[in-house]
């Protein structure tokens, strides 16, 4: 089915753009400054590419932020546990 090779495709690239991320920040600092810059330009080519999207957009950002503070949660609970 073509959605599954496409999400597939966008999967294979997001996993390669972490790992990437990942060997280009060291340090604390410019590993903070990479991963925002990172994130600020998926966000703009996201925005730019769906201009009649904007407001889903906008909506899925809000629920990474609320994901991502859940998964550090989660991560924390774990590490604690151990």
């Amino acid at each position: 089915m073509e959605t599954e090779t496409i999400e597939a495709k966008i999967n294979l690239a997001s996993d390669t753009f972490a790992k990437s991320i990942d060997a280009m920040a060291t340090g604390g600092f410019v590993r903070d400054g990479v991963l925002k810059q990172a994130v600020v330009s998926v966000i703009w080519a996201l925005f730019r590419e769906m201009p009649d999207q904007r407001d889903a957009l906008a909506d899925v950002l809000d629920e990474w932020t609320q994901t991502i503070k859940e998964a550090a949660l989660e991560e924390e609970r774990r590490a604690g546990a151990e």
